[in-house]
Formats: C-alpha cells, structure tokens, sequence
C-alpha cells in the first residue's frame, strides 16, 4: 500500500495498492464495503475509492486513523 496526501472537499489522504491477487481484491473490496458503512467522521471519514483495475484506491480525510479497519481481519 502506498499513501499520497490530495485535495477533494480539504485534505485527502489516497491509499493505493499495487499488484494485487485475486484473494487481496476480495480483501480490498470487503474494506471498501465496510469502510462505506462507518459514518464516525472522528475516526474515519471514508471519502470514496477507485474500483478500476490495476487503480484500487480508498481516499479518507486527512489526519484521520485509518489502518486498524484494514488490518483487523475477523476469524
């Protein structure tokens, strides 16, 4: 994963990830799902993401915590 700082409606933080499996797109379109349901703007503003292949991306507000939903894996 590799993170740029941008602008869209403020500061943006735009996370892209490169080279991915088949089981790491799965991976990356669960985080986007869940990361579309949290409306908690102090924890994490999900501002949108690009779904386009080989252009996966999640784009956050900036300033925000954002790794422990894409770490947290559940059993």
């Amino acid at each position: 994963m590799t993170g740029f700082s941008g602008r869209w409606h403020g500061d943006v933080l735009i996370h892209t990830y490169d080279n991915q499996t088949d089981v790491e797109v799965l991976e990356f379109l669960r985080d986007v799902s869940n990361l579309s349901r949290i409306r908690l703007e102090s924890v994490c503003l999900f501002m949108g993401a690009c779904l386009q292949s080989p252009n996966y991306a999640i784009v956050t507000r900036s300033g925000l915590l954002f790794a422990p939903f894409l770490l947290y894996r559940p059993l």
